[in-house]
C-alpha cells in the first residue's frame, strides 16, 4: 500500500492553490468584461433602442443594485455550500444572458436581463466568491493573493473592453454580446474540467491571536458594528466613482470630440495601469497600515477627478487615465481585508457580500446620477466636482477613524486556535 507523507500532501496542496488562483483570475477577467463593457455598448444601444441616456443609465443602475444584493446572498451561500457550486451556476447564467442580449430590441428586455440575469451571474462570479475561495487556500500573504484576484478586474478591462470594442466597431453590438457569451461558456467549461472532481474549497485558515471568529455570528451582528459602516461607506464611495467612470467616460470623451477608439482605449488604459496600482497596494499592505494606504488612494483619486474640471486635451486625458488607474481597484483588497480581518474568517463570505453590497449601492448611484446630470445639466462637470468631494470625505473618514472595543468589560485577547468553543469565545476585544 502506498504511503502518502505529509510533505507530499503539502506539496500537492501548494500546487493546487496556484491552480485555484489561476482559475479565479480567469473567472474575474470574464466577470469584468461582463460588468464593465456596458459603457462600450452605450451609444450603440441608444441608437438601436431610441432611448435617452438617463433611461439607459437606469438599466445599468438596476444591474448595479441587483449585483450588490446577489453578492450579499452569494457570499452567505459560499460560506454554506462552497464557491464551486456558486461559480458554476453564475457562469452558466452569464452565457445564457448574453445570448439573449445578442438580439435585444426593447428597453424592458435590457432592464430584465441586466437587472436580474446578468446581476445574478456576475454576483455569483465576483470578487466575493473569488476572494472567499482564495483566502481559504492562502494562509499567508492573503492580501497579496487577493490583490492578484482583484487585479484581474483590471486585466479584464484591459483585454475584454478592446475586444468588445472591436466587435462593435466592425460587426455591430450584437456580435459584441455573442463574444461575451462565448467567453462565459468557455470559462464554465474550464471550471467544470478542472474542479468538478477536485476539492476546490478548504476550511478557513487558523486566525491570528487576538481575533476570535465566533465573536460575530451572522449578518445582523456584523452590520451593527461601527467598523462595518466605516469600511462600508468608504467602499460605497469607491463604487460611486468606479461606476460613474466605467459607464460615462466613453460618452463624455466622445462628446468632447474624441473618437470612439480613443475613448474606449482610455478606459482600457485605466484597466492596464490599475494592475500596477492594485499589486503595489497588496505588496505595501505587508509593511504599512491598510487604512492609511486606502485613505491615500482616495485622495489621489479625488485629485484625478478634480483634474477633469479644467480644459481637456489629449495630455489631460492621458494623465487622468494614469492617476485614476493607479487607484481604480487598489482600494478593494485593502478594504475587504480590513473587514474580513476584523470580523473573523468564518464570516468571510458574509462580510465580503455585505461590503460589496455597499459598493454596488454607490455604483448604482454613480451610474444613474451621471446620466441624469448629463441629460439635464448638459455635461459632466458637476459630477466630477461631486466625485472629488466624496473621495476627500472617504479619505478623511478612514484617516480619523479609531476602532474601539465594542464589548466593554472584555479587553483580553483570544487565541482562537486554543480556545474556540470555550468561555472566552465571543468576548475578545477588537
Amino acid at each position: 500500500m502506498e504511503v502518502v507523507t505529509i510533505p507530499a500532501i503539502e506539496a500537492k496542496e501548494s500546487n493546487m492553490k496556484w491552480l485555484v488562483l489561476l482559475v479565479c483570475c480567469i473567472m474575474i477577467i470574464v466577470n469584468a468584461g461582463a460588468r464593465l463593457s456596458y459603457g462600450v455598448f452605450f451609444k450603440s444601444l441608444q441608437d438601436i433602442l431610441q432611448a435617452t441616456r438617463s433611461s439607459l443609465s437606469l438599466a445599468q443602475s438596476s444591474f448595479e443594485l441587483g449585483f450588490g444584493f446577489f453578492q450579499l446572498f452569494m457570499g452567505r451561500l459560499t460560506d454554506i455550500l462552497g464557491a464551486k457550486r456558486v461559480i458554476t451556476a453564475g457562469l452558466a447564467v452569464l452565457g445564457v444572458s448574453f445570448i439573449i442580449l445578442s438580439s435585444v430590441k426593447t428597453v424592458w428586455v435590457l432592464y430584465l436581463v441586466y437587472g436580474f440575469l446578468i446581476a445574478f451571474g456576475a454576483g455569483s462570479t465576483s470578487l466575493v466568491t473569488g476572494i472567499s475561495l482564495i483566502k481559504g487556500w492562502f494562509t499567508s500573504k492573503s492580501t497579496l493573493a487577493a490583490s492578484a484576484v482583484t487585479a484581474s478586474v483590471s486585466i479584464g478591462q484591459l483585454v475584454m473592453i478592446p475586444a468588445v470594442s472591436y466587435f462593435i466597431s466592425t460587426q455591430g453590438p450584437y456580435d459584441g454580446y455573442r463574444f461575451l457569451a462565448v467567453s462565459s461558456l468557455f470559462t464554465l467549461a474550464l471550471v467544470l474540467v478542472l474542479f468538478w472532481n477536485k476539492g476546490s474549497c478548504k476550511p478557513a485558515p487558523v486566525v491570528k491571536t487576538g481575533i476570535c471568529p465566533n465573536r460575530y455570528k451572522g449578518l445582523r451582528q456584523i452590520i451593527a458594528a461601527r467598523s462595518f459602516w466605516v469600511y462600508g461607506i468608504s467602499f460605497m464611495i469607491c463604487g460611486f466613482g468606479f461606476s460613474f467612470v466605467a459607464t460615462h467616460l466613453i460618452p463624455f470623451a466622445t462628446d468632447m470630440g474624441f473618437s470612439f477608439n480613443q475613448a474606449s482605449g482610455t478606459l482600457a488604459l485605466i484597466g492596464g495601469i490599475s494592475i500596477i496600482g492594485t499589486m503595489a497596494a497588496g505588496y505595501l499592505a505587508n509593511y504599512f497600515p491598510k487604512r492609511v494606504l486606502a485613505a491615500l488612494l482616495f485622495l489621489i483619486r479625488g485629485g484625478a477627478m478634480w483634474l477633469m474640471l479644467g480644459t481637456l486635451s489629449d495630455t489631460v486625458i492621458l494623465v487622468f487615465a494614469i492617476i485614476i488607474g493607479l487607484t481604480w481597484t487598489s482600494t478593494v483588497p485593502l478594504i475587504t481585508n480590513l473587514g474580513t480581518e476584523y470580523f473573523g474568517p468564518v464570516n468571510t463570505g458574509t462580510v465580503l457580500g455585505a461590503l460589496f453590497l455597499m459598493h454596488q449601492l454607490g455604483a448604482a448611484a454613480g451610474s444613474y446620477v451621471g446620466g441624469f446630470i448629463a441629460d439635464y445639466a448638459h455635461g459632466y462637470h458637476m459630477m466630477f466636482a461631486f466625485s472629488t468631494a466624496l473621495d476627500i470625505g472617504a479619505a478623511a473618514m478612514l484617516i480619523f477613524y479609531r476602532k474601539k472595543a465594542e464589548n466593554k468589560g472584555h479587553n483580553h485577547t483570544c487565541d482562537c486556535q486554543a480556545c474556540c468553543g470555550q468561555a472566552c469565545c465571543g468576548q475578545a476585544s477588537s
